[in-house]
């Protein structure tokens, strides 16, 4: 299971610097790196995750696996009738006097495959409201 996590991180860690990202990513300018972590990490736990893996030095917390909620499925997953697991991935990089962050939510169904959903699942739409309630995003000067 350490392991898993470890691999987990890993790429966690390298896909910033590939240029296909799947999970959600914001820029960020309040409030600061601690207080989202914070923050982000209580909201994880209000919805029923437990942290597998925490570093707070790191910024990055992972997920175990829990059963998807009904409201989380897209039609065709609600129509399988496979038991739906999720877990989070999430982490904060600093970016000069903003930060990022990177919240990437993966699914295993019953067959026991394991993916990243497209990015109008309802996963991602739950997962942009709830940054969108903790986050300000950078602000960019209209011309």
């Amino acid at each position: 299971m350490k392991l898993f996590s470890t691999l987990i991180l890993a790429v966690l860690l390298t896909a910033s610097c590939a240029s296909s990202f799947r999970g959600l990513k914001v820029r960020v300018q309040s409030p600061s790196m601690s207080e989202a972590f914070r923050k982000l990490s209580l909201a994880l736990r209000a919805d029923d995750y437990e942290v597998e893996t925490l570093d707070s030095e790191a910024f990055q917390v992972v997920t175990q696996w829990r059963e998807m909620k009904k409201e989380e499925e897209n039609e065709a997953e609600k129509k399988s009738g496979d038991p739906m697991l999720v877990r989070i991935a999430l982490r904060l990089e600093p970016r000069g006097t903003l930060y990022d962050v990177f919240l990437t939510p993966f699914v295993q169904s019953g067959r026991n495959d394991e993916m990243i959903p497209e990015s109008g699942h309802p996963l991602f739409q739950k997962w942009q409201r709830i940054l969108n309630k903790i986050l300000v995003r950078e602000q960019r000067e209209e011309d």
